[in-house]
């Protein structure tokens, strides 16, 4: 599962140096599954630069991401309607001579690089 809690440069940047977390979305969950922030630990770090462009198919996002000593990126199409968005993405491809490859999402493969895993 994946949760996004989006966050300003404090916010963040507090959380790290061990600030209690604020009232959230996520800390809900943590409660509700007995786990207190305390327990959390930093493996790592993954940073995402997306560019977006809006494109008569939907919304193109290009993400460069970086984790450990790795950087990938990938492209993604964001649509009101699933099946038609996947034939208009997939044309997409072809038209722009780009192979389609299948792609685990970032945090796994962000969780593959970590040491031990």
């Amino acid at each position: 599962m994946e949760y996004n809690l989006p966050l300003n440069l404090n916010e963040a940047e507090a959380i790290l140096q061990g600030a209690p977390f604020f009232d959230c979305h996520i800390t809900q969950l943590l409660r509700e599954n007995d786990i207190s922030p305390k327990q959390l630990i930093l493996l790592g770090s993954l940073t995402t630069l997306r560019y977006e462009m809006k494109h008569k198919i939907g919304l193109l996002a290009l993400d460069k991401n970086h984790y450990f000593d790795n950087t990938d990126y990938e492209l993604e199409v964001e649509v009101e309607n699933p099946q038609k968005g996947e034939t208009d993405f997939f044309d997409f491809l072809a038209e722009q001579d780009i192979e389609y490859r299948f792609a685990k999402s970032k945090i796994a493969r962000f969780a593959q690089k970590l040491p031990n895993s």
